[in-house]
């Protein structure tokens, strides 16, 4: 996937991403709900549900990509790739409450978690 995306910015310019500004180092969880409510006002989002996260990603320029059967104990992961914002989502799992789920996880560890260790349980919890 890097290997394309490197590709296609040879190609064209791509827009920078819209994560990266509002990245930030956290540490209550009044300090999540803060970020939480700056990126819904950032991106025009207001305060009720989000019903395409993956779509809303992908307009903020964070690339989805699918991938089958990476793991049965992994639903998705994500990752800045050459200053790039990725998550990658499995094809193996068939609910959508639990990929939008995924999505809006792993979009907390681009905001939140750059660098930290994939796994520690005070990470997914804030990511959750």
């Amino acid at each position: 996937v890097r290997e394309v995306v490197r590709y296609l910015e040879e190609m064209m310019e791509f827009p920078a991403d819209a994560v990266s500004p509002l990245k930030a180092s956290i540490v209550t969880v009044d300090d999540i709900e803060a970020l939480a409510l700056r990126v819904r006002d950032a991106w025009g989002l207001g305060l009720g549900p989000l019903t395409d996260v993956v779509g809303l990603l992908e307009a903020h320029r964070v690339i989805p990509v699918e991938v089958h059967g990476h793991s049965s104990r992994l639903d998705a992961f994500s990752a800045w790739v050459e200053g790039r914002p990725m998550v990658f989502l499995s094809l193996d799992k068939g609910v959508a409450s639990r990929r939008r789920f995924d999505v809006a996880h792993e979009l907390g560890h681009l905001l939140m978690h750059g660098g930290c260790e994939a796994g520690e349980a005070t990470v997914e919890e804030q990511a959750d």
